[in-house]
């Protein structure tokens, strides 16, 4: 009898531990995940808690090279086609985690931008 081991509840605690200064990997491990082997369900909850974690500007009030991981996980929700409920609760989650006002701005022009026809639910 064969046995397959995932390697993906490895990426979801790795990712779970990550800096701001690991926002090359974390890069990486959004990309390996989209193309794993894996549930999508469980690509939909990887990629939402991306979305759903705290973002930062740079000293020029630009995305952090780490916060620029969320637009790319949103794509990922998109390209999985994540159902409209479950976007909405990350979105959602991801105001609620962010409370300034300059990136709650920036976060809904990147979700208008995915999600057009989901932008009124948030506001």
């Amino acid at each position: 009898m064969k046995m397959e081991v995932s390697i993906f509840p490895f990426f979801e605690n790795a990712v779970k531990m990550m800096g701001p200064d690991d926002s090359f990997i974390r890069g990486q491990l959004i990309n390996m995940v989209n193309h794993m082997n894996v549930q999508t369900e469980d690509k939909i909850r990887f990629f939402g808690g991306e979305i759903s974690r705290p973002a930062m500007l740079d000293s020029q009030g630009r995305w952090s090279p780490d916060s620029l991981n969320i637009t790319t996980a949103l794509i990922m929700l998109k390209n999985n086609n994540a159902p409209k409920d479950d976007v909405i609760k990350f979105m959602k989650e991801s105001l609620r985690a962010n409370q300034d006002d300059v990136i709650k701005s920036k976060l809904l022009t990147r979700f208008a931008t995915y999600y057009p026809e989901s932008i009124h639910e948030l506001k």
